[in-house]
Formats: structure tokens, sequence, C-alpha cells
């Protein structure tokens, strides 16, 4: 087994391609040397970007290399849009982490 969860999939949406699996990112680097770029935030520091977090961003040419190894498989997450009702309470979150940590 090469310890990447191919079900899990990397989603794709505007062309980017993202990895959320936090299990399988260091064997992605360890066996297949696929980096990518990490663009998250981190939970308890959102509004900072010197340390950045999953998902981790991957080029195109990285996404087709996975793919012919069969350890990954693109998975178009274009429909799946959050109603704005989720993203109202997403953005409430947001705040609400942000105050939290600036008192």
């Amino acid at each position: 087994s090469s310890g990447i969860n191919a079900e899990y999939g990397i989603r794709t949406r505007d062309d980017k391609y993202l990895w959320w699996d936090v299990n399988s990112i260091s064997t992605l680097r360890e066996k297949f040397n696929v980096i990518g770029t990490a663009i998250g935030t981190l939970p308890r520091k959102p509004r900072q970007n010197k340390v950045l977090g999953l998902p981790v961003c991957f080029m195109k040419e990285q996404v087709y290399l996975l793919c012919v190894a069969r350890v990954a498989v693109v998975v178009d997450v274009t429909g799946d849009l959050p109603s704005s009702r989720d993203s109202e309470e997403f953005l409430g979150g947001l705040e609400a982490s942000y105050k939290a940590q600036n008192k």
C-alpha cells in the first residue's frame, strides 16, 4: 500500500488542485517527490499568512504524475458550493475565532 487515500482524491475547482488529507501529505512528499504549496490558514490564527497549512495546492503537472502513478484521482467539486446559510455560519465562526484570539 502506498499510504495514499486515492478515494479521497485531489479536489479541483477554478483551475486549482487541492489536497486536504493530512495523513498522506508526507507520503506524497517522501515517495513521489510531490511537494505542492500549503495555502490554508491555521485554525487558531486564520488571519496570519506566515505559516500556512492545508489544503496543499498542486500544479497540473504534479497532479498528472500522481494520476499516472495511480495514487490519486481528480474530483471536480465545482457543483459543491456551500449554501448562503453555510457561508454566513462560516464567516460568523471566523469572526468569533478572531475576536477570541484578540482578547
